[in-house]
């Protein structure tokens, strides 16, 4: 299940199974959960929803992100009735368009809504990307495809329980200085994990196109490595 309400090309989304496995076996359960550069928070909301940890802090230098964020914790009812009463056609992308492009480095609730609407009414969610179905709204798929409102609005929900912090580009420099340890064991075992797939994958039978039984989870035991605690 995809808790983020915002879309994502390769969205970290589908790492939140890994992260939630290393968050388990090194008995950080429950602890807090902490994403400088959130974009969609894929992670961060699944590990929330599903218990794994009690709290999130998420943080965006994008200031259209940012605002987005900020205006469904701050302005959530206000956000839930724009989407309700928003309409759906090319001349409200164009003019939500206008909003995202003009916009300065301050937040707005405006620019928050415009980035949401171009995240989901553009081709992958590329907020600067095209529209869904082109201009002329002449392909198969219209403006309003990835636009569900009753969907969108049951995501948003999910969202209010998340806390944001704002962080400056030094403070999430700092949180990443002094995470530096943790990130540096992550990177040493995920390399270790991708050879470790990538001979699995050569298993593969080509002829019979199956993939040797192998259990995914067992490619991911934890030996010594260990959160640095952070408190």
């Amino acid at each position: 299940m995809f808790y983020s309400p915002l879309r994502y090309p390769g969205g970290k989304g589908k790492l939140a199974p890994l992260m939630k496995h290393l968050i388990e076996t090194t008995g950080h359960v429950g602890g807090t959960y902490i994403e400088p550069f959130a974009g969609g928070a894929g992670i961060a909301l699944d590990l929330l929803e599903n218990d794994v940890v009690s709290q999130i802090v998420i943080n965006d230098l994008d200031k259209g992100i940012y605002s987005f964020w900020r205006a469904l914790l701050n302005e959530t009812n206000r956000f839930i009735d724009e989407i309700n009463t928003v309409p759906l056609n090319i001349d409200e992308w164009n003019r939500q368009r206008a909003i995202m492009l003009n916009a300065d480095r301050k937040y707005s609730f405006e620019l928050g809504f415009a980035t949401f609407y171009m995240n989901r009414t553009n081709r992958s969610g590329i907020i600067k990307g095209g529209v869904i179905g082109g201009l002329e709204q002449d392909g198969n798929w219209k403006l309003d495809a990835r636009f569900n409102k009753d969907n969108l609005i049951k995501r948003l929900q999910l969202c209010i329980f998340v806390s944001l912090l704002q962080l400056s580009s030094d403070q999430a420099v700092a949180i990443l200085l002094k995470t530096q340890l943790f990130l540096l064991r992550i990177a040493g075992y995920l390399h270790f994990q991708i050879v470790k797939m990538a001979g699995f994958i050569l298993q593969h039978d080509i002829q019979n196109r199956t993939f040797a039984k192998k259990s995914f989870r067992q490619q991911f035991r934890v030996q010594d490595l260990r959160f640095m605690d952070l408190q």
